[in-house]
């Protein structure tokens, strides 16, 4: 898949998974307290695609992020359940490419709690996309 596949195609599964959040691609985060989006975020970062044209293979390494709205003030209980709302939703996600064309390899998966200025609390996702090389 081209870049502009892939991104069309991981924000298809997020707009799926998450109809009230918001999915936001290629940038970085600022975590600001002034962060328009709706929560749930999903975030997809820049990526970087290895062709494997004798093999007919694209491997892209993607990063993403799932982030709930947290609060400075929360207690470990109330910052687990926004945990929990997040590993269900990257879960779920995972299920979904686990379903469509594509292949993953290497998931790794990290909580990550009261984060940015905005405090965030949720999931950063790394895995390898594997997909179809496409031709030019």
């Amino acid at each position: 898949m081209t870049y502009e596949e892939t991104i069309d195609f991981i924000e298809a599964i997020c707009v799926d998974i998450n109809p009230n959040g918001s999915f936001i691609h290629g940038r970085k985060i600022d975590g600001s307290l002034s962060y328009p989006d709706p929560m749930p975020q999903i975030h997809l970062y820049p990526f970087i695609t290895v062709p494997d044209y004798i093999n007919g293979f694209d491997k892209s390494n993607m990063v993403m992020g799932f982030w709930m709205q947290g609060s400075a003030e929360a207690s470990p209980d109330e910052s687990k359940v926004l945990i929990g709302q997040a590993d269900t939703l990257v879960r779920t996600f995972l299920n979904r490419l686990h379903e469509s064309t594509v292949s993953i390899e290497s998931i790794q998966m990290e909580p990550a709690y009261n984060i940015f200025p905005a405090v965030l609390t949720g999931y950063s996702l790394v895995f390898q996309l594997i997909s179809k090389t496409t031709s030019c």
